[in-house]
């Protein structure tokens, strides 16, 4: 298995941190499972973490761990308007409030 994980919120300076790791899924095709946390210093909230929220990268570029996670931080910080409003169908409460929110625009904007 194969697992990468990086905190993104030094970049946006946030106490807020911000936490994607994607995790090989399927050895046949090369896709990855993304999972997003934020930790506000009190509680860690999953943001993302369902068996629905995959990734496909090509087979090339699937030990590129930079790559994977920048695939998975584009699909946890895509808002509406980026694309077809039915994207958001599965997307739980947290997930839609998230997407709205001020530290998912700050994170879109500076990696």
């Amino acid at each position: 298995m194969t697992t990468y994980s990086q905190d993104y919120s030094p970049l946006i300076d946030s106490s807020v941190h911000v936490d994607v790791t994607a995790v090989k899924h399927d050895s046949e095709r090369t896709t990855f499972v993304y999972f997003a946390f934020v930790n506000n210093g009190t509680e860690v909230k999953p943001l993302f973490g369902t068996d629905h929220n995959v990734i496909s990268v090509p087979n090339y570029r699937a030990n590129d761990r930079t790559y994977v996670l920048s695939v998975a931080l584009d699909a946890i910080t895509i808002r509406e308007g980026d694309t077809d409003s039915d994207w958001f169908d599965h997307y739980t409460e947290n997930e839609l409030a998230w997407s709205k929110s001020w530290l998912c625009e700050a994170l879109r904007g500076e990696y």
